[in-house]
């Protein structure tokens, strides 16, 4: 009868070992990320613009290869019966439009062999201009990624990553973590109801000072 020998026996231990550690590894790690639609901000009556950062929540390294986005937004809510086109500030690797159809924001990025993406706060895939021929609604401008298929007037949003330094791209899409920051600040005619309301309190306070201060030089 054929015996192993102790030889054998921790040649073999030493085998299921290395792959139990290498299995706790790969388990360990992670491949997640985080893309945000930020800082949204009313620049002035006729401009509205947003920034798009990615940053690494996982534990694998990540290079960004490819992007492509829709992003909804409220458009005729916002119109206000002029023309809204748009354009990147400065410009950047990523070609975008509006879709005059859908009037969805679409965009599309190829970044060659990649660029690093870092933990929080991430890097900035550029600011984006939503610009009027006429001053905006008073409506608060609500945008929203979109991952509905892709159409002829419509696009779904992707992420391709070279993942621990894979050289071919994995799409790493996750709906969950594509998320919008404030949908938004206030439009200049909210500032407007802000100010008079303020200037109200403030307008009723004098008086009511004014008037106690007089009530007691009176007396």
């Amino acid at each position: 009868m054929k015996t192993n020998s102790p030889y054998s026996f921790l040649k073999k231990s030493f085998l299921i070992f290395s792959l139990f550690i290498t299995s706790i590894k790969c388990f360990s790690q992670t491949t997640d990320y985080l893309c945000i639609i930020d800082n949204i901000t009313l620049v002035n009556p006729t401009t509205i613009s947003f920034e798009i950062r990615i940053e690494n929540t996982g534990t694998n390294p990540l290079s960004l290869i490819a992007i492509q986005a829709g992003i909804n937004f409220n458009y005729a809510a916002l119109v206000n019966g002029g023309t809204i086109t748009g354009t990147s500030v400065p410009a950047n690797s990523i070609t975008w439009n509006i879709d005059p159809v859908s009037k969805q924001i679409r965009m599309y990025a190829l970044f060659g062999s990649g660029i690093p993406i870092p933990v929080s706060p991430g890097i900035s895939l550029g600011t984006f201009h939503l610009i009027n021929t006429v001053p905006f609604s008073s409506s608060i401008p609500i945008l929203n990624w979109s991952f509905l298929p892709t159409s002829i007037t419509t696009t779904n949003t992707i992420v391709l990553c070279s993942v621990n330094g894979d050289p071919l791209s994995s799409n790493i899409t996750n709906t969950a973590n594509h998320t919008v920051a404030g949908n938004a600040v206030p439009t200049l005619s909210e500032w407007g109801l802000i100010i008079f309301a303020f200037l109200l309190l403030t307008t009723s306070i004098y008086f009511i000072v004014n008037k106690k201060y007089s009530f007691l030089n009176k007396v």
